[in-house]
């Protein structure tokens, strides 16, 4: 099969990844294996906090003796469409109640299995603790005080800093609401930048001790690197008086880092589940065991996405980080897999899923959009982010400046965090090209185009 060709470019280096297989998890029984002469076909979202988690799943499916596929990374609408047409078996990254909301997709033909993370996916916003605790602050709408909001104005202009959700995310959109419905428009500035580059900046000025107000999600890096109950608090958002459904609905339970119980963030929580074409999850009984036992700490999660940041944002470092935590979870692991094999042995199933390629983009021509889109990851000296003009700087920028000035290109450029996600996005088309201090190696090479002196 042809493999499409994209650039990614870089001062002297650069890269994109090849997936590879994780052909060397430790096969039990392999008699026994439910998965003999079967396939998955495999997809993740495009958030890579979430990649973890579908590698440990990868692993697991390959001890059962499957075949995986993939995981294909997928845009939410399109994945949900594809699972319900039988064109993907399953992901792992489903965010429920949220996910139901997608009508492109016909829900009798899937099924939502198991609690990878019962009550996990919460949003909501938080402040660090020392400026909780010297101001008293326990709910967003403490900040129509006016010495709170000033404690959180960086360019003085009498608001307090948000660092809130890039333009265009579902989030954004609750965020404004917030504001308007506790009348906080003129105390509180909702900065849309770049999230990533923003909550970076974010966790360098904590450190500095300076005070920090932002919205996040969990699982996610930032409550790894900032952590509730140690570095910050939620905070407590008032229920809309307004709304139909409960304002139950909106809190949780026993939040660490919240200051009472219940939390209500202002966001319903979302349990992560796994979201399988019903055809498929019905012929794979061991496939139906594996997905209803299996549960992964929100703390682990968090901490794996924070060593995204530190050096470790290489698929093969999320697969090691996979290995790592079955190997440290050895003896449940194992009886996940004993109760599959003992599920597959129950009911024996005939039907076999064929290898079909999974979906992806296909070839473009060589005629370029209006504006292209740049991915790029932060290393200075060659990509910097200055958080106060929401611009990048660097060798790097500069050098692509140059270029698409000399060609005649327009663009847009953002950030990601980690080396797999930059080398995802360019794969998949999500961008067209990327810039980045990244090493060529020929298995790059075999999947996508580089610049060269």
């Amino acid at each position: 099969m042809q493999i499409t060709r994209k650039i990614v470019l870089s001062i002297f280096i650069a890269a994109v990844l090849l997936l590879s297989a994780a052909d060397g998890f430790a096969r039990i029984g392999r008699a026994l294996n439910p998965g003999a002469g079967k396939t998955i076909r495999m997809a993740r979202a495009t958030w890579d906090t979430g990649w973890f988690q579908a590698e440990i799943f990868k692993q697991l499916f390959i001890a059962l003796g499957y075949r995986v596929q993939g995981p294909k990374t997928y845009e939410n609408e399109m994945f949900y469409r594809d699972l319900a047409q039988g064109k993907v078996d399953l992901w792992v990254n489903g965010w429920f109640p949220l996910h139901s909301t997608y009508s492109n997709a016909d829900w009798n033909s899937v099924e939502i299995v198991g609690y990878e993370v019962e009550g996990g996916a919460l949003q909501g916003y938080l402040v660090d603790m020392a400026t909780s605790q010297r101001l008293g602050i326990r709910s967003l709408s403490d900040f129509s005080r006016p010495e709170v909001a000033e404690a959180f104005d960086r360019n003085r202009d009498g608001r307090a800093d948000l660092i809130g959700c890039t333009k265009g995310w579902a989030c954004e959109s609750l965020i404004e609401e917030h504001l308007d419905r506790l009348e906080l428009r003129g105390q509180i500035d909702h900065i849309r930048g770049d999230y990533a580059m923003q909550m970076l900046d974010a966790v360098s000025r904590f450190k500095k001790g300076e005070s920090v107000l932002f919205y996040t999600w969990t699982p996610n890096w930032t409550v790894g690197s900032l952590i509730p109950g140690k570095d910050v608090v939620w905070l407590q958002v008032p229920a809309d008086p307004n709304r139909k459904e409960s304002s139950d609905s909106h809190c949780t339970d026993h939040l660490e880092g919240c200051s009472q119980t219940p939390c209500c963030l202002g966001f319903p929580p979302n349990d992560i589940r796994t979201a399988v074409n019903k055809k498929f999850l019905n012929a794979n009984p061991a496939i139906r065991s594996l997905l209803s036992s299996v549960s992964i700490p929100l703390d682990d999660i968090s901490r794996q996405n924070a060593k995204l940041l530190t050096g470790q944002g290489e698929l093969a470092d999320i697969t090691r980080h996979a290995e790592e935590w079955i190997a440290d979870h050895r003896a449940l692991v194992d009886i996940w897999l004993q109760n599959a094999k003992a599920a597959n042995s129950a009911l024996q199933s005939t039907i076999i899923t064929p290898a079909v390629p999974l979906p992806g983009p296909g070839p473009k021509g060589t005629k370029f959009p209006q504006r292209l889109k740049i991915v790029t990851k932060p290393l200075a000296p060659f990509v910097q982010y200055d958080a106060k003009t929401q611009s990048y700087t660097g060798f790097s920028i500069e050098l692509w400046r140059q270029i698409a000035r000399q060609a005649g290109f327009e663009f847009d450029i953002y950030a990601v965090n980690s080396v797999a996600k930059l080398m995802d996005e360019v794969e998949r088309g999500a961008a067209d090209a990327a810039i980045a201090a990244i090493g060529i190696t020929s298995r790059r090479e075999q999947v996508l185009n580089f610049s060269h002196p």
